[in-house]
């Protein structure tokens, strides 16, 4: 299993990032700073335990906790540090 990087730089994430597992669908949209977590609880969670502090999210589908979850970790092996992406 893939493991959520902290946000080492800034407190957002870089880029836009859509993920699914099983039926449970999520996008993570990089948030200006100040914004804060406008996500749903379990995501909120797991965004302040990474060091996220801005960031914006929709979940589709199921919103089932365990397969959120997951979800929220392949979007974490997705993401890509700003230095990579320039």
């Amino acid at each position: 299993m893939s493991r959520v990087r902290p946000c080492d730089l800034g407190s957002t994430i870089f880029h836009q990032v859509d993920t699914k597992f099983c039926k449970t669908k999520i996008r993570l949209l990089p948030a200006k700073a100040g914004d804060g977590v406008k996500a749903n609880e379990i995501l909120t969670c797991i965004c302040e335990l990474a060091g996220i502090k801005d960031i914006k999210s929709k979940v589709w589908g199921s919103h089932h906790p365990l397969n959120t979850v997951r979800a929220m970790f392949e979007a974490g092996a997705y993401t890509r540090p700003l230095f990579s992406l320039t």
